[in-house]
């Protein structure tokens, strides 16, 4: 399924209404969303498997439940951490909150740091975002931030500068008192004032792009590849944010070790304690066989001996016979319908690098200047045609790519003749 197949529209985007979200009868077209949103997300995930990353998706209900406490006023797929690893982090987390806490909230989202896309009434995004309840991944980035492992922080710089002009960076949702700037000026010390008020209002750290309604209906052609590049770029910040066995900043793996050893104790104590019970539970039937035996002893020590000539003395009385149904017949048994072949599923077209999409033609040499077009040979954005915005200094230029700007060195960019199309599918870009 192509990035296309998203195709939004007003129709989709009014069922995320305030006035509609606790309403059951906007579960269909919300149901639509959420399957061609999935459909989106396979195709991401496809493209991050080809780079050797795998993530797990999962997406939000549709219909009104507990875990989105019966209203549904925006879709979410997310990308995150692998199952095992997830789980891990879970009883650590797990072990500090209160049964409340977890009826109050029991969607796992808010404890780990993930990938999303979001569709609303307002607007569609992709961002990275943390939450203060995640503690392994807000603790982790805080490391990285801090005295000492400069080399760490500005590595985080240099990704989030790496990212579209469209790019920022701000505390909680989208408002007007929200703390935010462009994610391409970002410094360790403004990441880390944005941490702290997240943690003052509990508010998630957030990094993405947002679309407005007007603008995603009126480029719903593109945007779901755009959506799709972005998330890619979006990727290398999400590694360097999320904990993992490789990004392990605060010795969670020797907690992790000290919280299995832990667990392994107590589940020895308590197979002790139930062979303990066992052996008490079997002493105690014994000692009451004993004693129901001496009692039965006691009883008929005064009763006549059974031997073989009392035994049958008292014959019983005759049983009346029995009278057997008739046996049903036997049904043939049902033929087992044959099983259907299993269609392949389609593979994936892999995006062609610009150099083999276009030849090059004779006429005039094309020239770094404003308005040449390229193509992306290198990082997420590879196999793009884009048009060169501005050039800043010999070694960078600005290229538009459709709805995104971005900065890529020269080593990344390959002139192309002015008279071809403007991208790789044939479409001209914005």
């Amino acid at each position: 399924m192509s990035s296309s197949s998203l195709a939004l529209t007003e129709r989709d985007l009014d069922a995320y209404l305030p006035e509609r979200a606790s309403s059951n009868a906007y579960t269909r077209p919300r149901l639509e969303v959420k399957q061609r949103a999935t459909a989106w997300a396979k195709n991401v995930t496809t493209r991050l498997a080809e780079q050797g990353f795998g993530v797990e998706v999962h997406a939000t209900d549709e219909h009104p439940s507990l875990r989105n406490k019966r209203r549904v006023d925006a879709q979410w797929i997310f990308f995150s951490r692998d199952e095992e690893a997830r789980r891990d982090l879970d009883r650590m987390l797990d072990r500090h909150r209160s049964i409340a806490e977890v009826i109050e909230d029991p969607s796992p989202y808010n404890r780990h740091a993930f990938l999303a896309l979001r569709i609303d009434a307002t607007a569609v995004e992709v961002c990275c975002a943390v939450h203060p309840e995640a503690k392994v991944d807000i603790d982790n980035l805080r490391a990285r931030l801090s005295e000492g492992s400069e080399h760490l922080a500005e590595e985080l710089s240099k990704a989030l500068h790496a990212l579209p002009e469209q790019f920022e960076i701000r505390a909680g949702g989208e408002g007007t008192e929200a703390l935010r700037f462009p994610s391409s000026i970002a410094t360790p010390a403004q990441i880390a004032e944005v941490l702290a008020r997240c943690a003052s209002e509990n508010v998630p750290l957030w990094i993405g792009w947002r679309v407005p309604r007007e603008t995603a209906l009126a480029n719903m052609e593109i945007l779901g590849e755009q959506l799709e590049d972005a998330t890619l770029a979006l990727f290398p910040v999400y590694r360097l944010i999320a904990w993992s066995h490789d990004n392990d900043h605060v010795g969670i793996d020797r907690k992790m070790e000290g919280f299995h050893k832990e667990q392994e104790a107590a589940h020895a104590a308590a197979l002790a304690a139930g062979e303990k019970w066992k052996a008490e539970q079997a002493a105690e039937r014994e000692r009451a066989a004993l004693a129901a035996r001496a009692r039965a002893e006691e009883s008929g020590a005064g009763r006549k001996a059974v031997t073989l000539a009392n035994l049958f003395k008292s014959q019983p009385a005759k049983e009346a016979p029995r009278v057997q149904a008739p046996a049903k017949e036997a049904k043939p048994p049902r033929a087992e319908p044959r099983p259907k072949p299993a269609k392949e599923a389609p593979k994936p077209a892999a995006n062609k690098p610009a150099s083999e999409v276009y030849t090059k033609r004779e006429g005039a040499e094309p020239t770094w200047e404003r308005g040449a077009k390229v193509g992306i040979v290198a990082g997420p954005f590879a196999g793009k045609v884009g048009t060169i915005a501005e050039m800043e200094g010999a070694r960078s230029a600005r290229v538009l790519l459709g709805l995104l700007t971005t900065r890529l060195d020269i080593s990344q960019l390959k002139l192309l003749d002015a008279g071809r199309p403007a991208d790789a599918s044939g479409r001209k870009a914005l």
